[in-house]
């Protein structure tokens, strides 16, 4: 800043990522001194929203890398030339005087800055001292927008630059962590939450499921088990209990009745029939719940059926066969109750904790999946980044040899040759970086309702003449009057990149059919060419970055493996989804 503020140059050339100190603050500290130095900011940065915030900042002029040295020079002579200064640069009525160039206000007690709506309006009266103005002129001559109270003090800074203050602390690595980690990830930090809660939530619910079905069909089982341990008891007793012998092994009865007792605790009733069914008699001394009649109907319903063992309402039965036919049931309404009771318990156990897990990962998924998302965008940005640091050395190399190549004055092959190796690498860096922002700012674009149709056709013409020099067939099929939200740019880069790689891989003499139609309330963008079956290999690996896998690729084709990738970025960044089919000629 000291050098800057010297008033020994004509002018500065600024770097917006220096390694230091981000160049829009240099340059914002440098207009807020009222330093009006030449600045021109050559940078690696080449989006438009860089552009126009640098220049809002303060800058002169804005050059990108690579550049060609010639341009340089003609920007800088440019920005050095003298230009005429207004003699009033400077109005003063009275103590009070007006910079027209830095729109500091000054007097005797301080300076004070205006804003821009702010200089307009004291501009104007100051050039009209002592005249009058209708409300109604002095907003129109002013600009005619209400005036809004917003002054500061000379030592802040101004809206501009806050605004590039900002933006530099939101793209920095000191920022804070939480924002380090959701720029342009939202989307993506969504849809992994979502995974890892679906994933856990389903892993435990299948856990939960296996275990108290485990535990409930065993309980079940054991309750069946030992009423049938019962009525075979009874059954072989002429559906009475026999005489309890000091020796009895109630190991037959299972362990829910080892007990004297189970003559008296049991609630029983049986039923003879005769072959065609009719009652014989009927033994209801031991139940109450049930009369004679009751008995009997329960009894031919069962028989009926024709099964020698099963559940009636809440009584397990057994059909003991013979020259007639006894049927034994017996009262399990109890243990079948508290079977419901502990089912329906377990659920609501099962439900609750459920419940409770899945609050558990809503609260605690954003930590776990911190790292993975974190490690995610810094890779993001490492390609960004290193492709804005390639850029420099590429553009050093270029002017170098445009330089050389004016020197020599002569048509040098391997100056030629390092010239378009040089766009080779400045194509692919831009690609890169291109397809990183994709990535980035995925959810954020600014998406405005387009005529696709007609950018879609106009897109494909370019294609046209290239197709015929290559003896190929472009056919274009183009619903009109179709529009889609998106960003127009990408949308062309995308129709390009499909009919660029359709043209290279079709055989002389194919077909590449290029179509677009309404399907329901989507869009359906199609681009085929001739070509041999592809592999299964191929069609998982289309898209990843680098992969080249055509069999009929050469390095005459040129490309770089990246394009399919980057038309990936663009449909997934419009809510899209892009399936290969093949079927005899490559779809896209």
């Amino acid at each position: 800043m000291a050098y800057l503020g010297s008033g020994n140059y004509d002018g500065a050339i600024l770097d917006i990522m220096m390694p230091k100190r981000d160049g829009i603050d240099v340059l914002c500290q440098l207009r807020r001194q009222g330093n009006r130095l030449p600045v021109l900011l050559l940078t690696a940065k080449s989006e438009v929203d860089d552009k126009v915030l640098g220049l809002d900042s303060g800058a002169n002029d804005y050059l990108t890398k690579p550049f060609a040295s010639q341009e340089l020079l003609a920007r800088i002579r440019a920005m050095t030339r003298e230009q005429t200064v207004q003699a009033t640069s400077r109005l003063q009525v009275g103590n009070i005087t007006l910079d027209r160039a830095t729109f500091e206000l000054s007097s005797p007690t301080g300076r004070l800055r205006l804003a821009n709506k702010e200089f307009q309006m004291l501009e104007l009266l100051m050039c009209n001292p002592g005249t009058s103005s209708p409300p109604s002129g002095f907003w129109r001559k002013s600009g005619g927008m209400t005036m809004r109270r917003r002054s500061t003090w000379s030592g802040s800074t101004s809206p501009i630059c806050e605004k590039s203050r900002r933006a530099a602390w939101e793209h920095s690595d000191q920022g804070p962590a939480e924002r380090g980690v959701l720029p342009g990830g939202g989307h993506m930090i969504r849809k992994l939450r979502t995974k890892l809660v679906a994933a856990a939530m389903l892993s435990l619910l299948a856990v939960l499921t296996v275990i108290l079905g485990v535990i409930l069909l065993t309980n079940y089982r054991g309750i069946v088990s030992d009423a049938d341990r019962i009525l075979d008891l009874l059954a072989d007793n002429q559906g009475k209990f026999p005489e309890i012998k000091a020796d009895f092994d109630w190991e037959e009865l299972g362990p829910r009745h080892r007990s004297v007792e189970l003559g008296y605790e049991t609630r029983y009733f049986s039923v003879l029939l005769d072959r065609q069914g009719t009652v014989l008699a009927t033994d209801t001394g031991k139940i109450a719940a049930v009369d004679e009649e009751t008995a009997a109907s329960y009894a031919q319903a069962v028989w009926a059926q024709d099964s020698p063992r099963g559940f009636w309402q809440d009584y397990r039965y057994l059909e003991a066969r013979g020259e007639n036919t006894r049927v034994i049931f017996l009262d399990y309404g109890a243990h079948l109750f508290t079977f419901h009771s502990t089912l329906v318990t377990s659920l609501w156990v099962a439900a609750s904790g459920l419940l409770a897990v899945l609050l558990l990962l809503l609260l605690l998924s954003r930590r776990i999946i911190k790292p993975v998302i974190e490690g995610h965008e810094k890779q993001k940005r490492f390609i960004t980044d290193a492709g804005h640091e390639i850029k420099t050395p590429i553009a050093i190399i270029q002017a170098d040899t445009e330089v050389l190549a004016l020197e020599t004055g002569e048509e040098n092959e391997w100056i030629v040759d390092i010239q378009t190796q040089i766009k080779r690498l400045s194509t692919l860096t831009n690609d890169l970086i291109y397809l990183s922002r994709m990535e980035e700012e995925q959810g954020r674009q600014q998406f405005l309702p387009l005529p696709f149709s007609e950018l879609v056709a106009e897109a494909a013409q370019a294609f046209q003449a290239v197709a015929k020099r290559q003896n190929k067939t472009l056919s274009v099929d183009v619903q009109p009057m179709l529009t889609l939200v998106g960003e127009e740019k990408s949308l062309v880069q995308l129709v390009s990149i499909l009919l660029d790689n359709a043209l290279k891989y079709s055989p002389e003499g194919g077909q590449i059919a290029l179509r677009l139609s309404r399907q329901g309330k989507h869009l359906r963008l199609s681009v085929e060419n001739t070509a041999e079956v592809l592999s299964k290999e191929l069609l998982e690996n289309m898209f990843d970055r680098f992969y080249r896998g055509m069999p009929l690729e050469t390095p005459a084709r040129g490309g770089y493996g990246i394009g399919l990738s980057i038309a990936k970025a663009v449909v997934q960044a419009h809510r899209g989804s892009s399936p290969p089919r093949p079927k005899g000629r490559t779809a896209w």
